[in-house]
């Protein structure tokens, strides 16, 4: 399933969030699943670059070029980030 992150105010939207979103949003940005299941991966079990690519069975390269559309995506810079927001949903 294909979610999408708001990234009003840095992705504190007061309607959209990690786990539900605001589809009338004009800031929503759609993730796939790959970038979903490591947005979870990261959030949590804090896995590494590595761990998540052997986890998802890709490279570490590929799993550091799904960050960087993360953090494009939802305007976050640093996975702690990431976690903070997805647990609090």
């Amino acid at each position: 399933m294909l979610k999408k992150y708001c990234t009003q105010n840095g992705g504190d939207c007061d309607t959209c969030s990690l786990s539900s979103y605001n589809k009338d949003c004009k800031n929503n940005r759609l993730l796939t699943e790959t970038e979903d299941r490591i947005v979870e991966l990261i959030a949590t079990q804090a896995l590494s670059n590595l761990e998540i690519a052997q986890v998802i069975g890709c490279s570490e390269r590929t799993v550091e070029t799904h960050l960087h559309n993360i953090f494009a995506k939802t305007g976050y810079r640093k996975r702690g980030q990431i976690i903070l927001h997805y647990n609090q949903k």
